[in-house]
């Protein structure tokens, strides 16, 4: 009949872990990427062995106007938040700090007049500009002045200006310019009457 088929098994050598004897266990690379942010990737871990699971670390990236929400891995896609435990798996890993955008508030304030002020808008997300309110009906009043836009402790704006993306929450103070009395001459007399608003 036919010949018997030998088969052999075939073997990759391994870098040793150190350990005295015994099976050798491959380390595989752990790299952080910041994902737009700026700062030094962690200490640690920084490989892992095979078949043994690790925590995922603290972010230590910073990204204006942004918060850490957790650690995405490259293949998977699958967000892990810091401490998490990443399962055991095999070969190099590589993790991206993802952030969500920050929200801030806006409030107003009345600058010497009455009343209540805006009701939109009373927040931003980082990276949105957004118009500033007029100050018409059911805002804002000042007996013997007018409203002339919004002052955010450094610049002035009129209403309807764009206001560029901060960093903080916002309080806008309102801005009043005084009415100028109306001049009546009559007639056949030079005296001239100021009359009073």
């Amino acid at each position: 009949g036919d010949a018997p088929v030998v088969l052999y098994a075939q073997w990759r050598a391994l870098p040793s872990n150190g350990g005295g004897g015994g099976v050798a266990i491959e380390n595989y690379q752990i790299t952080y990427k910041s994902g737009g942010g700026v700062g030094t990737a962690p200490n640690g871990p920084t490989t892992y062995a095979y078949g043994t699971p690790f925590n995922l670390p603290e972010n230590t990236f910073a990204r204006i106007g942004h918060q850490f929400i957790g650690w995405t891995e490259d293949i998977s896609h699958r967000i892990y938040k810091a401490r998490d435990t990443f399962p055991a798996t095999q070969g190099n890993v590589s993790f991206t700090a993802t952030w969500s955008r920050n929200t801030y508030s806006i409030s107003y304030a009345p600058g010497d007049g009455v009343g209540e002020g805006p009701k939109e808008p009373t927040k931003f997300i980082y990276g949105d500009n957004f118009s500033l309110p007029k100050c018409e009906a059911d805002c804002y009043t000042r007996t013997g002045y007018t409203f002339t836009g919004w002052n955010d402790g450094n610049n002035t704006y009129k209403p309807e200006d764009i206001y560029t993306t901060s960093t903080s929450n916002l309080i806008f103070t309102a801005i009043w310019s005084q009415e100028i009395a109306p001049i009546v001459i009559t007639p056949g007399t030079p005296k001239i009457t100021i009359k009073t608003l």
